[in-house]
């Protein structure tokens, strides 16, 4: 991949997990929302600092549940992303997110409705 704000590893090696997310979210403390999808997102920007907090840290928690498959993601920092399906509706023309794994993507897609492929 030719960005040159990418480390070396990240441009020339694919993830083995990968998330792609197209709906709201945001990434939170215990006491404030540090950034989301309507931030700037210049380089140094508040979207790009906050979502570099995320970088060498670990998952420690997964939570999603029906029906609508929000996801929260907590990380070893203390940190949470927070995302809210709000293609709620099966008539709305984009999917909530993907994740990918070796086996498959999982997609939560309009209406909240999960496919695995």
């Amino acid at each position: 991949m030719d960005n040159p704000y990418l480390a070396k590893d990240e441009a020339l090696f694919n993830s083995e997990f990968s998330l792609m997310v197209w709906c709201s979210w945001h990434i939170e403390d215990e006491k404030s929302i540090i950034t989301g999808n309507n931030d700037p997102n210049d380089n140094d920007g508040p979207m790009v600092s906050g979502l570099r907090l995320l970088c060498d840290t670990s998952i420690t928690e997964v939570i999603c549940n029906p029906p609508s498959y929000d996801l929260e993601l907590k990380f070893s920092n203390g940190l949470s992303l927070k995302i809210f399906c709000c293609s709620v509706n099966k008539l709305d023309d984009y999917e909530n997110y993907y994740y990918g794994t070796p086996q498959g993507w999982f997609t939560v897609g309009p209406g909240s409705e999960v496919t695995w492929t």
